[in-house]
């Protein structure tokens, strides 16, 4: 799909039929790509805001939860010298409480089992996807 409006352009532009409506429906091609966009993202992030909320009313503290960027961002954001303290490094370079939670698109999460899921729809490509919270395997 990523290749489809390269290749409505190089249509649009080859096609002698069409050169009086070029522009016109190079303008509707990108809309159309950029509204289909903007929707599977939306969709997809109210989908993961939603099971973070369900997470949170469960009495799931904020900062045992890796949400993503947005939820960490929002509620785990160190106000002051002293919070950080609080936080230690993770590979990747990523601050962190505690990843006792994790919402991921992931199929499978080594180590944490999953406890909820949402499904949502996408438009590029058509077809349903997944998003799921996992809760971190006790070592046995």
């Amino acid at each position: 799909l990523a290749f489809l409006p390269p290749l409505a352009a190089l249509i649009l532009h080859v096609s002698d039929d069409l050169r009086p409506l070029r522009g016109a429906l190079a303008a509707v091609l990108l809309a159309l790509w950029g509204w289909l966009g903007t929707a599977d993202a939306m969709d997809h992030h109210r989908a993961r805001w939603a099971l973070l909320d369900e997470l949170v009313e469960t009495g799931v503290a904020s900062d045992r939860i890796d949400g993503g960027l947005e939820f960490n961002g929002l509620f785990n954001f160190a106000k002051n010298d002293r919070d950080w303290e609080r936080f230690k490094e993770k590979p990747g370079s990523r601050w962190v409480v505690d990843d006792e939670y994790v919402v991921s698109q992931a199929d499978d999460l080594p180590g944490y089992e999953r406890v909820a899921e949402r499904e949502y729809s996408r438009r590029l490509p058509p077809e349903e996807s997944m998003i799921r919270v996992y809760h971190r395997r006790i070592a046995e």
